[in-house]
C-alpha cells in the first residue's frame, strides 16, 4: 500500500501522485514514488502521462495544465482513468511486459 488518499475525481489528482500510483499498481518498476513529493505538480503529471502512453499504451487524453488547476474537470479525469481500467482491468495480474496475463480466475 502506498498510503495515497483519493477523495474525488478532481483535486485529489492535481499533484500527479495518484496517476503515478495507478502506473505503480500495474508496473512498479516504472515509478519512483519517493522522488514525486519534491517535484512540481506539472512535472509529476507530465511524467505520469508520458509513462502511461509510452510504456502502458494508455492514450494521452490530458495535459498537465488541464489537471493542475483549482477544479480539474472530473469527467475528463474519469475518462482518462477508464483507459487504465480498459487496458488493465486487473492490475495485479499483469505480465512483466505490461500485457494482461491469460488468467481465468482474475476476479477475487
Amino acid at each position: 500500500r502506498l498510503g495515497i488518499q483519493i477523495k474525488d475525481f478532481g483535486p485529489s489528482w492535481r499533484n500527479g501522485i495518484a496517476f503515478h500510483s495507478m502506473i505503480y499498481a500495474i508496473r512498479p518498476e516504472l515509478v519512483d514514488m519517493d522522488k514525486l513529493k519534491g517535484r512540481s505538480n506539472r512535472e509529476n503529471l507530465e511524467e505520469a502521462f508520458s509513462i502511461a502512453e509510452s510504456e502502458l499504451g494508455i492514450p494521452r487524453l490530458l495535459d498537465p495544465e488541464d489537471v493542475d488547476v483549482d477544479k480539474p474537470d472530473e469527467k475528463s479525469i474519469m475518462t482518462y482513468i477508464a483507459q487504465f481500467l480498459k487496458h488493465y482491468p486487473d492490475p495485479h495480474n499483469t505480465a512483466a511486459d505490461g500485457q494482461e496475463d491469460d488468467v481465468s480466475d482474475s476476479y477475487y
